[in-house]
């Protein structure tokens, strides 16, 4: 795990989970202590704190488009939701549609 900040915690079944593992990685360790994804959820560590805090506010600003664009384009592929994102007041917001049959 040494050096590793960023990865999908949860099941690698889950076709939601792979599309993200796809940007992300699995995160080297062992996740099924942790409620959210032991209930089916999927957490995502996304990026490093740290060299997100060296960036400048529009470093900032550039940095989350891109990564909300990355998440919502997985989350997209996998099939199981749509979803649109935006940036507001500095946090990512995301709306999920479940995908129908």
């Amino acid at each position: 795990m040494q050096g590793q900040v960023t990865g999908v915690l949860g099941t690698r079944v889950s076709p939601l989970n792979q599309e993200l593992a796809q940007e992300f990685g699995f995160y080297p360790m062992d996740w099924r202590e942790l409620a959210m994804p032991r209930k089916g959820g999927v957490i995502v560590e996304a990026f490093n704190a740290d060299e997100v805090n060296r960036l400048n506010r529009k470093e900032k600003g550039v940095f989350a488009d891109d990564l909300s664009y990355r998440i919502a384009e997985s989350i997209n592929r996998s099939g199981v939701f749509t979803v649109s994102g935006r940036i507001l007041n500095g946090y990512l917001m995301l709306s999920l549609c479940i995908m129908q049959d």
